[in-house]
């Protein structure tokens, strides 16, 4: 038995959720490190319209290409409300932050140029450049145009009132996509003189109409044959709601600027019967750094029909773009999404060889994957590095009430994190909170955790009696800004106002603290404080790392984080029946100048972490992953190149596929 292949077979399919309970379907092909290039579709095509132009630019460029909300293996809301341009312009924001890409270069055709005409509206700040295929940009009005003035002055969109009424239309192109493919999909000389699109979507079911059976030579038989399959399974009424929000995107766009200052093209099918050349004509006028190009002997369906002068142009546009950008080392790595159970899903990375030895890496709080950024670029060489989002933080499900978090919990996503994975088990290494975990783990799930290391943090076995937060700031009064973060909705409150404020005064290194203030007292000034550690840029991170936690926190709020100081409760109940010695390979590494998990606090831990080992990072406060990187970097190797890989096979292997 054989099977012809494509070469838009070799693509992977990825899905990314985007907000809003709408997962994007995607391609993303191309250099990691090359200046992205989104191509968005129209109607009623799908990211596959853009085959031709993903092989020729993905040599040079990273060229993502997603099917819209209601297209193809998207999202598809069930009602017109679900639809409109500051929506649809919303998840391709959406998707570059799931790519965690500031910005990119935004293509689109048909409605995909309108789509990308207005994310120069919504999100001036992600377009990087701009093009238009066949739709010229008609900027919003001062009063809402309906299609019953539209058409009078533009008969060619007669068609679109039909697919305003969306249910109508979808019921009608639903019964056979394959006739309306085989009309619409032609060469613009295919269409007799007096085309009428209209005509052509209401006559569809019309048995005597030659034009919806003899199949035209635009598209081969495999290519029609994906459209067919994709429509019949999704239908059309997604597509068609585009057509039936004009009011909405009224009401959307009224107060949105009208210039497009980003460096714009424009290109325009000479005969092309729908969105003719000459609608342009005021697009200088409302685009300064406009471009124009006209491509003769082409329809609307310019990206086959004329594939390679769509493609010159493109090339050569891109080209001679300002496309400098200022890449990152961590842009390079694949943002993943995992559900480990009971509800939860976990963001996170996973780099390096698929068959080498998987490390675990935990983070704490404030922090987020991202506070093990080098540590993944060193490892990922040698090491299979995982680093989720805990649950409640970043991009991971957060549940909303403290009885969402605990121990217990945490550490149950981490578990289900490794099923997920089909790993038996790995080394964990965490930070801060990462590192309370991580010896949670042990305690939890022994058979999972190959070895253990904490950062800072030293394991403190459960306790015979419950303390509360009051009781431990008596015994560890360092440890008194706690009272504070055991009451998440205060904190939260207190600290969504300005995230940058926080993490500009508490990311810094040991020497450039404000010791006149505890941390408590530092947590509580973040809103308004004159005080310029909340203004002064810290020596320790570089300007793009401070701008990417404010971005997720700002999205994500506080709430989740602090919920792990208030579960003392959950967590005392829950661990009580653990055993209280860890007999793992265990690493400790602590920070000098820390001033809260101080490294004398460690010292009880030999009579309970039997296989311990102990390392001292000198000149180093608490944020020692970025302050002594390279120091905490080369301890980890060197612990891990002692670990035995030939350890017992566990009972989780039996029962893993």
């Amino acid at each position: 038995m054989t099977s012809t292949s494509h070469f838009w077979d070799q693509w992977e399919h990825k899905f990314a959720p985007v907000g809003n309970d709408i997962q994007l379907h995607y391609i993303d092909v191309g250099p990691r490190d090359a200046t992205p290039v989104v191509l968005v579709h129209g109607w009623p095509d799908l990211w596959f319209g853009w085959r031709y132009q993903i092989q020729a630019l993905c040599k040079t460029y990273r060229v993502i290409v997603p099917d819209l909300r209601g297209f193809g293996r998207s999202s598809a809301p069930s009602t017109v409300e679900g639809y409109g341009t500051k929506k649809v312009t919303g998840d391709l924001a959406g998707l570059l932050d799931f790519l965690n890409l500031p910005r990119a270069v935004f293509v689109g055709h048909d409605w995909g140029g309108a789509i990308v005409w207005r994310m120069c509206m919504f999100y001036p700040e992600r377009v990087q450049a701009v093009c238009g295929i066949c739709t010229p940009y008609f900027p919003q009005g001062d009063v809402c145009v309906d299609y019953d003035k539209l058409i009078p002055a533009i008969p060619q969109f007669s068609y679109m009132k039909l697919l305003g009424d969306s249910e109508r239309a979808a019921k009608m192109l639903d019964i056979d996509p394959r006739r309306i493919f085989t009309a619409m999909y032609r060469k613009y000389n295919e269409f007799a003189d007096d085309f009428e699109f209209l005509k052509t979507v209401e006559n569809v079911a019309d048995p005597s109409d030659p034009v919806y059976t003899e199949k035209s030579e635009l598209l081969s038989d495999a290519e029609l044959d994906y459209y067919v399959a994709e429509y019949s399974r999704s239908g059309f009424f997604g597509s068609c709601s585009y057509y039936s929000r004009r009011q909405q995107d009224f009401e959307d766009e009224k107060d949105l600027p009208r210039v497009i200052n980003h460096e714009s093209l424009y290109i325009g099918a000479v005969d092309d019967p729908i969105l003719k050349p000459e609608l342009a004509a005021g697009m200088p006028r409302v685009m300064p750094n406009l471009k124009q190009e006209l491509v003769n002997g082409g329809g609307h369906w310019l990206l086959w029909e004329k594939k390679d002068a769509v493609i010159d142009i493109l090339q050569r546009w891109l080209k001679q773009l300002d496309l400098s950008t200022d890449n990152h080392f961590w842009d390079q790595w694949e943002h993943k999404f995992a559900p480990v159970g009971n509800d939860i899903q976990l963001h996170y990375i996973d780099v390096g060889p698929r068959d080498a030895t998987p490390v675990v890496l935990v983070h704490g709080w404030p922090d987020l994957w991202f506070g093990w950024r080098y540590q993944i670029q060193a490892l990922c060489k040698t090491y299979r590095v995982i680093v989720p989002d805990l649950r409640g933080f970043g991009r991971s499900s957060a549940p909303s009430t403290v009885e969402g978090y605990g121990t217990k919990k945490v550490t149950g996503d981490l578990a289900g994190l490794l099923d997920f994975l089909n790993l038996p088990r790995a080394v964990f290494v965490g930070h801060d909170w990462g590192g309370a975990i991580v010896w949670r783990m042990c305690m939890f799930y022994p058979e999972r955790v190959q070895a253990v290391c904490s950062v800072c943090t030293p394991y403190m076995p459960p306790s015979d009696a419950y303390m509360d937060t009051d009781a431990l700031v008596k015994a560890v009064p360092q440890f008194s800004y706690m009272t504070l973060l055991s009451q998440p909705d205060d904190a939260a409150q207190l600290l969504d106002v300005a995230p940058r404020r926080l993490f500009t005064a508490t990311f810094r290194l040991h020497s450039d603290i404000d010791t006149t203030i505890t941390f408590l007292e530092l947590l509580r000034n973040v809103p308004a404080s004159p005080n310029p550690i909340f203004t002064k840029p810290s020596k320790l991170l570089e300007q793009a790392e401070l701008d990417y936690y404010a971005a997720e926190y700002e999205r994500s709020g506080f709430a989740g984080g602090c919920n792990y100081y208030a579960a003392r409760r959950i967590d005392f109940e829950d661990e009580r029946e653990l055993p209280r010695t860890i007999t793992h390979k265990a690493l400790l590494i602590s920070p000098s100048k820390d001033r809260v998990l101080t490294p004398k606090m460690a010292a009880g831990m030999f009579h309970v972490v039997p296989n311990l080992q102990q390392e001292i990072v000198e000149d180093a406060g608490h944020w020692v992953l970025w302050e002594q990187k390279d120091e905490v970097t080369r301890i980890l190797k060197q612990w891990l190149e002692t670990i035995s890989l030939d350890t017992p096979r566990s009972d989780i292997e039996d029962i893993l596929p």
